[in-house]
């Protein structure tokens, strides 16, 4: 693709600052054209043709091409670059090589349909840092970063193959062909991912799915930590606020008092940051709907990592909450 960045006055065929992206296609060129920045630089895409080159875009073609794109021929344009760049669906073998970790375009080279591209290497370099964060201060082990590539390669894959769907719904059907296709459900792939590790503490039975449908969370290991209303000291906050600086265990009362005691001791004997919240006490259940969202009962608890992500539960009590939590804590932290 030839990406011609130009400069022109756009006025009456675009809103001033409002970024539109627009697929073209006729009798010349088949491309897209970005608009709206309000700078004045404006972008269009062409795909090149078999046997054209970067030579072959000349200035006054791309004069040409850009009068065409707008439908004004006489469109005074001045063209500012015109890289040529290839569009590539490419995966790593590994995300991680020693001390080396890959994140974005290292690790996961997509079309850029969809947008996708910078939001998972966004996710690439959060998802590394609360790890690297928990090895180096010793409460994880080494072996506990290997978890970065179980997790996000797959996530990886998944977009990248969703972004070369949405490119192949752009073309023709004979030039598609051993595309992938298209999710069903966008907002699924963007809010119900799921993780698969070490660091995951599956329950029996699990189907070992990448998605679920995120309007219906399960709270079960591996997806997301669910929504739920709570009131603390009369302010409305959601339990998503809850999470982002370490594990957090949850249980409600009155039967997760003793989940709220273990907790205080493995958090002293394995020198972790862990808060432990009881919903019903401090924290109020607006709807009443925190057993049912994290599928526990009464007397269960709920690990959630720093990543807002479910790694452990028990639906109800055990005889030994303590040891419980000790042997969950040293196998999700490879210690």
């Amino acid at each position: 693709m030839c990406s011609i960045m130009f400069d022109a006055d756009l006025s009456g065929l675009v809103r001033d600052r409002e970024v539109t992206l627009w697929y073209l296609q006729n009798d010349v060129f088949t491309g897209v054209i970005v608009t709206g920045t309000g700078t004045g630089c404006h972008v269009l895409g062409v795909n090149l043709k078999e046997g054209e080159t970067e030579a072959d875009f000349t200035d006054e073609r791309c004069v040409e091409l850009v009068r065409l794109a707008t439908g004004r021929p006489d469109l005074d344009v001045r063209v500012l670059d015109r890289p040529v760049f290839s569009i590539s669906h490419v995966l790593a073998d590994t995300y991680r090589v020693g001390r080396v970790f890959f994140a974005g375009d290292a690790a996961h080279t997509m079309p850029p349909t969809g947008g996708q591209g910078g939001s998972t290497a966004l996710e690439d370099g959060c998802d590394l840092a609360w790890r690297l964060w928990l090895v180096l201060t010793g409460q994880a082990g080494p072996d506990f970063l290997d978890t970065y590539d179980a997790e996000r390669r797959p996530i990886g894959e998944l977009m990248a193959d969703a972004q070369l769907a949405n490119l192949g719904v752009r073309m023709p059907p004979e030039a598609r062909v051993g595309y992938p296709e298209p999710l069903k459900d966008p907002v699924g792939v963007l809010l119900g991912r799921r993780y698969h590790s070490t660091a995951i503490i599956d329950e029996p039975g699990d189907d070992g799915s990448l998605l679920e449908d995120p309007r219906v969370p399960t709270g079960r290991p591996g997806s997301r930590a669910p929504h739920v209303v709570l009131d603390w000291a009369g302010q409305r906050i959601s339990t998503i606020d809850l999470f982002g600086s370490g594990f957090v265990l949850l249980a409600a009362k009155p039967g997760g008092q003793a989940w709220m005691d273990a907790g205080r001791l493995v958090k002293e004997r394995l020198g972790i940051r862990l808060t432990r919240l009881l919903v019903g006490d401090e924290l109020i259940d607006v709807e009443g709907r925190f057993t049912e969202r994290y599928g526990v009962t009464e007397s269960g608890a709920v690990l959630v990592r720093p990543d807002g992500y479910v790694a452990w539960r028990s639906p109800e009590a055990g005889p030994d909450p303590m040891g419980t939590l000790e042997r969950v804590l040293r196998r999700i932290l490879s210690r």
